[in-house]
């Protein structure tokens, strides 16, 4: 039965990405920019460890501002992982809250990144098997247009009785 929800999970997946490839590529949608207004204060300010348990998280280093972005999931491990992006919405001081896993670092203060409005994610638990890398292809499309400078990702590893995050930091550079 595992292969059944594998397949059901990676439908819903594709059905995501291509709703996010229609809206964020869209011409119609005005593109919000990143500033200190539309952002909040990380609450994770030293970030997570690159590795952990024989699992490990890196990216490709610097890239454009347009593209899509590629980090490698790695697990060196004889166990079965589950990972998933690391969404949260919550609230403080009376305001709504999105940790959506990506966060951008402005005068040496790390930053939550909000998804564009209108964005839909499913929070849905992807397989890391033993011994395995998985590519995690990161869609700018869903987050307000990325400007050049320092971002760290984070997602959740987990299995039944181990949960911890991973971050990878990342430049974003001037496109071409």
């Amino acid at each position: 039965m595992k292969i059944g929800w594998w397949l059901v999970e990676g439908i819903c997946l594709f059905f995501v990405i291509i709703m996010v490839f229609v809206f964020g590529h869209s011409a119609s949608i005005e593109k919000n920019y990143i500033s200190t207004e539309n952002l909040h204060v990380s609450g994770n300010q030293a970030g997570y460890p690159t590795s952990n348990f024989n699992v490990s998280i890196c990216s490709g280093g610097e890239v454009a501002e347009k593209e899509r972005i590629e980090f490698i999931l790695e697990n060196n491990s004889d166990t079965e992982w589950f990972w998933r992006p690391n969404i949260k919405i919550s609230e403080r001081n009376g305001e709504t809250i999105d940790e959506t896993g990506l966060e951008i670092e402005l005068d040496d203060i790390w930053y939550d990144v909000p998804l564009q409005e209108n964005v839909m994610v499913t929070l849905t638990k992807y397989f890391l098997l033993p011994n395995s890398n998985n590519v995690i292809p990161f869609y700018v499309g869903c987050y307000p247009a990325l400007i050049p400078g320092k971002y760290r990702y984070t997602i959740t590893i987990y299995d039944d009785s181990n949960k911890f995050n991973l971050s990878t930091e990342f430049k974003v550079m001037e496109g071409k």
